[in-house]
């Protein structure tokens, strides 16, 4: 039963769309009309083939349907005078009966009338004006930009997008059939069984079931053969199908974890005296693991006091890890040609600044006096536009590991490596300024920040961006949900000082990037951006620790939302 052609599923779309919307692209196979006669007929004029149509319904007496048939039409086709003629014919033949017009928007003839029986399942009952009207029309919209986009992703999002907006609208229109129909046919492209469960009970209280429309029957017959008719079969087969979609969510992090170990895995060699083992380290987000045949080596971040630059003979420079314990480890960064041929010799030692890369966006390690990476001090990312911060992930990750034809490099002079390291941990812009980043200047910044408040100001922003523009994803912060954040939008909030998480995020929108543990200093000030794009299975979100200048600059236009206090520790 999964396994439905989206394209017929599409088609239903296509069918339920009125006409002037269905004009524009049909469906191949399941279009009600041929259109290649639209591209034949004189410009502005109906095609022949639906004008005959038309004229059936006349002599068959279906005065309320083609009533509603040229009103479709005359959308499509304005200027057509053949159809204007017929729906002033129509309007005075109906209004002479007594019966109601079936245009959508207008209420149903009496129960009891001939032309009662002819009104089409997807009748509106109810007139909508104003706001309700476009709105409406919008919804129509995106249904008819859902079934003429070729790619199966976004042809997904816009459907979500659709369902979203439509079950707002619906709770306060529930008569719109037209809408539900469309539902119907969306849940089957979505596999939501619920919904669509929901969808066939109105279509079916309506009295859909007894339509003498084939569109709206056959999309009831596929609910039924899909088991979506019955509730508890619905709702075991949407708990299978949530199921389903969480593995595909947990596969997609999953690899986007390998992806990012792999990118962070670097060839090394690793200094025993005058010798060296040869293999590779991988700096994850809470340890660096370095692997060769003859030894693994553990270094957990907690335990790292900090990185200092050392050179030996030949001018080949590396980085030392000092643990806490006393003890130091010196590796090398190098080709892929040294480790398989276990060498140094020759042009196959990198600078440093390639460990320190990706300690700074692993580890978000900051320069010490040039030379030296540390922890960020608590005043990392305080409201002091100079003090230093680590570079965005996004940022670090473009020169994070140089490709591997990139000619490996030897460090000249002790300035050189200086200059190396300081561009790879603050960027070429901040060292060409020469920026104080010791850390006694840090320190008194922070404890100048301590005595003004007992709080930190957090603020998350969104930058505008089309993809998933109507999404407005949760902000958590210790797992505590604060308020959802919507498309251009900057949330300012008051937090506890302390080390926080900050997460964003809802259903079918994942965090694959959140920020863990950031310290947030008391009187401190700081400002998190969030990045929303398609993944595999829905959409993500990124989030990005901002220098002030910076996020002040892309925030400037933003509608701000501000929550004066948040009580999460």
């Amino acid at each position: 039963m999964r396994n439905i052609s989206k394209s017929l599923v599409i088609g239903f779309l296509l069918a339920l769309l009125p006409v002037p919307i269905l004009h524009a692209q049909p469906a191949q196979g399941v279009h009600p009309y041929n259109t290649a006669a639209a591209q034949n007929a004189p410009a502005g004029q109906a095609p022949d083939e639906l004008i005959k149509k038309l004229s059936d319904l006349v002599h068959a007496r279906k005065y309320v349907e083609a009533e509603q048939f040229t009103a479709g039409l005359l959308v499509a086709f304005p200027d057509d005078q053949r159809l204007i003629k017929v729906k002033a014919l129509l309007d005075k033949s109906l209004a002479a009966e007594g019966t109601t017009s079936v245009n959508p928007g207008n209420a149903p003839a009496s129960s009891n009338s001939p032309a009662a029986a002819q009104t089409p399942s997807n009748v509106n009952r109810e007139e909508l004006t104003g706001m309700d009207k476009i709105d409406y029309s919008a919804l129509l919209e995106l249904a008819r930009e859902a079934q003429q986009n070729s790619d199966l992703l976004e042809q997904s999002k816009l459907l979500q997008q659709f369902m979203e907006q439509s079950a707002q609208f619906l709770q306060q229109h529930p008569d719109q059939m037209l809408l539900w129909q469309l539902r119907a046919a969306s849940a089957i492209n979505l596999h939501e069984p619920l919904a669509g469960f929901d969808a066939a009970q109105k279509l079916l209280s309506a009295g859909s079931a007894n339509s003498n429309e084939p569109n709206v029957s056959q999309l009831l017959a596929k609910l039924k053969l899909l088991g979506w008719l019955d509730a508890q079969q619905a709702q075991a087969m949407q708990l299978s199908a949530d199921h389903e979609r969480e593995q595909q969510a947990a596969a997609a992090r999953a690899e986007q974890l390998r992806l990012e170990s792999a990118k962070y895995t670097l060839p090394v060699a690793h200094a025993h005296g005058f010798t060296y083992s040869y293999g590779y380290m991988t700096v994850n987000e809470h340890d660096a693991v370095y692997v060769a045949d003859d030894e693994t080596i553990h270094l957990a971040k907690s335990d790292i006091q900090e990185l200092k630059v050392f050179c030996v003979a030949n001018n080949m420079c590396g980085l030392y890890f000092y643990p806490k314990d006393g003890r130091k480890f010196f590796f090398l960064a190098v080709t892929e040609y040294a480790v398989a041929n276990k060498t140094v010799e020759g042009k196959v030692v990198f600078p440093p600044s390639v460990i320190g890369n990706a300690v700074v966006a692993r580890w978000k390690y900051v320069s010490a006096d040039k030379k030296t990476l540390s922890p960020p001090p608590p005043a990392q990312d305080s409201a002091s536009e100079n003090a230093p911060a680590p570079p965005a992930p996004a940022q670090a990750a473009r020169s994070s590991v140089p490709p591997n034809n990139r000619a490996p490099q030897r460090v000249a002079t002790g300035s050189d490596l200086e200059q190396i390291l300081v561009s790879a941990t603050r960027g070429p812009e901040s060292a060409a300024k020469g920026e104080d980043s010791s850390a006694p200047a840090l320190a008194e910044k922070s404890a100048a920040l301590v005595a003004v408040s007992n709080t930190t100001v957090l603020h998350v922003y969104r930058p505008h961006h089309l993809t998933a523009a109507v999404q407005k994803p949760y902000i958590y912060v210790d797992g505590k949900q604060i308020t959802t954040i919507g498309n251009s939008q900057e949330v300012r909030m008051l937090l506890a000082p302390g080390e926080h998480s900050i997460t964003v995020s809802k259903k079918y929108v994942d965090n694959l990037v959140p920020i863990n543990d950031l310290p947030m200093a008391a009187g401190g000030e700081y400002w998190v951006r969030v990045e929303l794009s398609a993944g595999a299975w829905g959409a993500h979100t990124k989030l990005y620790v901002v220098p002030t200048a910076q996020a002040r600059d892309e925030s400037k236009e933003m509608k701000e939302v501000q929550i004066d206090d948040v009580s999460v520790n």
